[in-house]
This record gives structure tokens, C-alpha cells and sequence, in this order.
């Protein structure tokens, strides 16, 4: 496909889109991700998370 097009009976250099579906973009996808796991599991709550029972002490 990709012939010498200075030499005779050379096939055409492909440009353009050879394939194209439509799908969410990644911004998408990740509010969908977000909003599902609000709806199952509720809003977070951050300080809970940081004074949870999985803590260490570095000493």
C-alpha cells in the first residue's frame, strides 16, 4: 500500500480515518463510574476514612 507513486501503475497512499465507532469519552466513563458507586455506597466521608481503624504509627 505504500508503492512509489513516481513509479507507473503504483497503488494510492491511504490517508484519513479507516476506522470509527462511537463510544463515551474517558471523562464520561468516569462519571458514570463515580455516580454508580455514590448511588450503591452513598457520599464519602473523609474525615471517617482518616480516623478509621486502619492506621499505623511511624516511629
Amino acid at each position: 500500500m505504500f508503492d512509489d507513486p513516481r513509479m507507473q501503475g503504483h497503488l494510492p497512499r491511504p490517508f484519513g480515518v479507516f476506522y470509527e465507532t462511537e463510544r463515551a469519552c474517558y471523562e464520561d466513563s468516569m462519571k458514570l463510574q463515580i455516580e454508580d458507586i455514590i448511588a450503591k455506597k452513598g457520599n464519602g466521608d473523609l474525615d471517617k476514612l482518616l480516623r478509621g481503624n486502619e492506621t499505623w504509627t511511624i516511629g
